[in-house]
C-alpha cells in the first residue's frame, strides 16, 4: 500500500512506466511495457506491468513489425497498419513449411489416417499473408496451427530454428526446424480432415466462412486470431462473462468442431476483438478523427442503429467524427433537446 496511489494496492503514477522522448511511436499491444519502442526498451518497472528480457507475443511482434516498417506517420498509415491484417505466424513459417510440404501429395494424420494434402499447400503457397475478407489459404493456415500458443510454442513445445535473441527481441525467435516440419505435416493432414467435415475448401475466401450476427443478420468480419493467425487486429469467439459485458443476449453458437481455432459448422463466428476504434491525427487546423463501433451503436433490435456500424467494420469504412461546432452542426441528422429544470424555472 503506498499513500501516492489513488486506490490502496494500486501503484502510483509516478512509479508507472514511462516513455516521454520517442518522436517516432509508442505502442503496446496486452503486453509487458518493456518493448513500448524497441529502439528504446524500458526497464526497472515493477513486475506487474510485465515481464521484461523474454520472447514476446506474437501479437506484439506483428504490431512493432508493421510500424518499424511504416514509411508514413499519420491517421492513414495508422488506419492502414490496422486493417492490414497480416499474419505473424505466416511471416515466421509460410515459406519454410510451404517449400517442405510441396514434396509431398499425402500426409499420415495424427489418427493414422493418409490424406492428400495437395490443396491444402496450394493454398498455403499461393495465401497473400493476411486475414482479410478476400483471403484464400488463411483458413488452412489456422486450423494448422491450431495448437500453437500466443507465443509460438506447440503444446509448450518449440520448433523454432533460431532462438531468441534479446538484440533482436521483435524478429525472434524465428525459422521452423526439421521436427517443426514433421510436426506441422500431420497437424496440416489434420486440418484437411476438419475443413471437409465442415464443407469449407482449402482456398475459400476467409470472408465467407468467418463472421459476426446481429440479430438474424450475418457480417463478414476480417481479422485473425491472436495465437494461430499471430494477427495485430484481434477477433475471436468468447463466452467468459467477464468480456462479455454487452446487454445483448447471447448469439447462438453453432455446434463446435475445433474450439481452439473457434471452428463450427457454420464457421467462424466471432463476438469479441476489435471495439471501439479511433484515429487521430493532430493538425494545424485542429484534431481530424475517424471511428468505427465494430459491434454497432444500440442493444436495442428496434434501433436503426442496431447494426449500422457492422458493415463499416466488415468493408473497412472509417466514420469521421465531427469534433468543432460547425461540424456539428452540418449533421444533417442534429438534434437539440431542450432539457428544463421545472423548480428552478432555469433550462
Amino acid at each position: 500500500v503506498d499513500d501516492r496511489a489513488t486506490l490502496p494496492g494500486a501503484i502510483p503514477f509516478s512509479e508507472a512506466p514511462r516513455l516521454l522522448s520517442r518522436r517516432d511511436y509508442v505502442a503496446n499491444s496486452n503486453d509487458s511495457y518493456w518493448l513500448s519502442n524497441p529502439a528504446e526498451p524500458l526497464s526497472g518497472y515493477s513486475l506487474r506491468y510485465g515481464e521484461i528480457e523474454t520472447p514476446r507475443s506474437l501479437r506484439t511482434r506483428m504490431g512493432l513489425t508493421q510500424l518499424d516498417e511504416s514509411a508514413v506517420w499519420d491517421r492513414q498509415g495508422l488506419q492502414d497498419l490496422l486493417f492490414a491484417n497480416r499474419s505473424y505466424t505466416g511471416v515466421l513459417w509460410r515459406d519454410d513449411f510451404t517449400n517442405y510440404c510441396s514434396g509431398f501429395t499425402t500426409a499420415t494424420s495424427s489418427t493414422g489416417e493418409s490424406v492428400d494434402i495437395t490443396d491444402a499447400c496450394n493454398a498455403l503457397i499461393n495465401w497473400d499473408g493476411g486475414f482479410n475478407l478476400e483471403s484464400m489459404g488463411a483458413i488452412v493456415l489456422r486450423e494448422m496451427l491450431t495448437n500453437v500458443d500466443s507465443y509460438g510454442l506447440f503444446d509448450g513445445e518449440s520448433f523454432f530454428s533460431q532462438a531468441f535473441d534479446i538484440q533482436a527481441p521483435v524478429a525472434t525467435p524465428a525459422g521452423l526446424n526439421a521436427a517443426g516440419e514433421d510436426f506441422l505435416l500431420t497437424q496440416l493432414a489434420d486440418a484437411v480432415l476438419r475443413l471437409q467435415q465442415v464443407g469449407i475448401p482449402a482456398d475459400a475466401p476467409l470472408g465467407e466462412h468467418q463472421y459476426t450476427l446481429r440479430g438474424s443478420e450475418r457480417f463478414a468480419v476480417h481479422g485473425g486470431l491472436q495465437a494461430a493467425d499471430g494477427a495485430f487486429n484481434k477477433v475471436q469467439y468468447t463466452f467468459d462473462p467477464a468480456l462479455n459485458t454487452t446487454l445483448l443476449p447471447p448469439i447462438p453458437r453453432p455446434e463446435v468442431v475445433n474450439p481452439d481455432t473457434d471452428l463450427t459448422v457454420d464457421g467462424y463466428l466471432m463476438n469479441y476483438g476489435g471495439s471501439f476504434i479511433l484515429t487521430v491525427g493532430f493538425t494545424d487546423d485542429g484534431p481530424v478523427a475517424d471511428a468505427i463501433l465494430t459491434y454497432s451503436q444500440s442493444v436495442d433490435a428496434r434501433s436503426p442503429h442496431y447494426s449500422d456500424q457492422n458493415p463499416l467494420y466488415s468493408s473497412k469504412t472509417w466514420r469521421p467524427l465531427a469534433f468543432t461546432r460547425s461540424q456539428i452542426e452540418a449533421d444533417p441528422a442534429l438534434t437539440a433537446t431542450t432539457v428544463s429544470n421545472q423548480a428552478g424555472g432555469g433550462s
